[in-house]
């Protein structure tokens, strides 16, 4: 069992929704049901805060895109409960990886606990239990894996009982069930991540088309770094960043 290390949580919201049209303000405050039969409707970003709070995670950075005032407002008026957030402000980056890697000097030393802010997910409680299984084992990160039925819009997971061996970006029909929707890292990762990034920005051209947070887990495995897996069969996820997709979660009563 490794070190108790505090934990931080990072939730990237930088982008600017080129996909979702038709939608007022910052995808992140998209309005969906809450979970379970009849939820009343919530901004989709609670869904990631609200299990980052029951992980444990008292104290959580929101990489913001400038002009995103929004989101700022909203949780100041509405905080969850139990998590404090502070936000790092961007111009701008060219992909996730790149947000969260805005949180470098505060996340080092630290477990991260991490997310998409535009995602549906169910049940809450598999962070806190990813949470767990990383700080019992050894691995560099642990994700939490839901099963996907859109391998065209997700990225797939291979697995060799709980450890990743293989990550797929967006393959289509590959017969794999599962993609991840967060993930606890250790700080053998932030470095990892950190340094990739660093190598990365001195290559030109800049390599096409965006990085995707997947790329540096392959190439963390490349690199011998474990990879371990907290799996929810039962478990479902929607990523709510274009129309058809939050059309599907607004239709199935807060079911994913």
């Amino acid at each position: 069992m490794r070190a108790t290390l505090p934990l931080l949580g990072l939730v990237p919201a930088a982008g600017r929704a080129t996909r979702l049209t038709g939608v007022a303000g910052s995808k992140e405050l998209v309005p969906v049901p809450g979970p379970g039969p009849g939820g009343a409707p919530r901004p989709v970003a609670e869904f990631l805060l609200s299990a980052l709070a029951g992980a444990g995670v008292e104290r959580a950075y929101v990489v913001l895109r400038t002009g995103k005032w929004d989101v700022a407002e909203h949780f100041a008026a509405a905080p969850p409960p139990g998590l404090r957030l502070a936000y790092l402000v961007t111009a701008g980056t060219d992909s996730i990886p790149a947000s969260l890697d805005l949180a470098y000097p505060f996340a080092r030393g630290a477990t991260v606990v991490t997310g998409f802010p535009d995602s549906c997910f169910t049940p809450l409680d598999a962070v806190g239990r990813a949470v767990r299984r990383h700080r019992a084992g050894g691995a560099a990160v642990t994700v939490v894996l839901f099963r996907s039925d859109r391998p065209d819009k997700t990225d797939m997971v291979e697995l060799d009982g709980d450890r990743v061996v293989g990550l797929r970006v967006k393959p289509g029909a590959c017969g794999l069930d599962y993609t991840y929707g967060a993930a606890v890292w250790s700080p053998e990762f932030t470095e990892f991540l950190h340094d990739f990034l660093a190598r990365r920005q001195g290559r030109e051209p800049r390599p096409e088309p965006e990085l995707q947070i997947s790329q540096v887990l392959v190439a963390g495995l490349a690199a011998g770094l474990e990879i371990d897996a907290e799996t929810t069969p039962l478990g479902r996820y929607v990523d709510v960043g274009t129309p058809e997709d939050l059309a599907r979660v607004r239709g199935s009563g807060g079911r994913p």
